[in-house]
């Protein structure tokens, strides 16, 4: 038992945190299922929340990368 929790535990050490949040979304739908009818909609909506959310902040990181660029430019 000791070796299948440090299995486990190893496994959540390497992971990327937007896979640790899936994970995390779709334990909360499969509970859900069991509290609220069509619950496992909850993790549709979260995923669909996380997404937009990272694709939001990653255009807008490449925006301030662009306009950082642009006045190390015009500072030359």
């Amino acid at each position: 038992m000791k070796r299948l929790w440090h299995f486990i535990k190893w496994n959540f050490t390497d992971m990327q945190p937007y896979t640790k949040r899936f994970l995390a979304y779709f334990a909360i739908g499969f509970v859900s299922v069991f509290i609220v009818e069509g619950g496992f909609f909850i993790t549709a909506l979260l995923l669909l929340l996380d997404l937009s959310w990272e694709i939001v902040r990653n255009r807008y990181e490449d925006y301030r990368k662009e306009q950082q660029d642009l006045i190390d430019t015009l500072k030359k």
